[in-house]
């Protein structure tokens, strides 16, 4: 097809700041693991609805390795209208990047994930990071780990590797 690169939406890992869609919603998600995971979602009037779950990074056994990539559409338990109108409840647009999550505190053999969320939405873009200590379970619930609970909820994925 020669204009599959025209627009760009959800189904590609282009900058959510230059998406073609109405609203584009990624996050990038690092449980700690070799492979990063990456859920997008947009909505287009013209373009559509997608949602899509990428994976990246280098599987190992031993001394071998190699790259892997899987790109997996996917639709939020919600669906999108759905998970949108769940977005925009918890007003992403005012969070910023969680005070700590440049020196996070690990104790000895204490996982953590780092999460990058990205919005765009009626042409403003909105990034932030933040750290949780997933798979262990939190002592203190706070908008951050409320996000990680509603994307582990709408989306049926094993967000951790064995």
């Amino acid at each position: 097809m020669p204009y599959y690169n025209f627009e760009y939406t959800s189904n590609r890992l282009f900058p959510v700041s230059l998406s073609d869609a109405n609203f584009e919603f990624r996050i990038w998600i690092n449980n700690g693991t070799s492979i990063d995971r990456v859920i997008s979602v947009s909505k287009d009037k013209s373009l559509g609805d997608e949602a899509y779950l990428t994976e990246i990074g280098k599987l190992s056994a031993g001394r071998k390795s190699k790259n892997f990539y899987s790109n997996t559409k996917v639709i939020p338990k919600s669906g999108i209208d759905g998970f949108i109108a769940k977005i925009d409840s918890i007003k992403l647009a005012g969070f910023g990047n969680q005070i700590d999550s440049n020196n996070v505190v690990v104790a000895f053999d204490r996982p953590f994930s780092l999460y990058v969320v990205e919005l765009k939405e009626n042409g403003k873009y909105y990034s932030f990071r933040f750290t949780t200590y997933f798979p262990a379970k939190e002592n203190i619930a706070t908008k951050y780990t409320a996000l990680q609970s509603l994307i582990f909820s709408e989306f049926s994925y094993s967000f951790h590797m064995k």
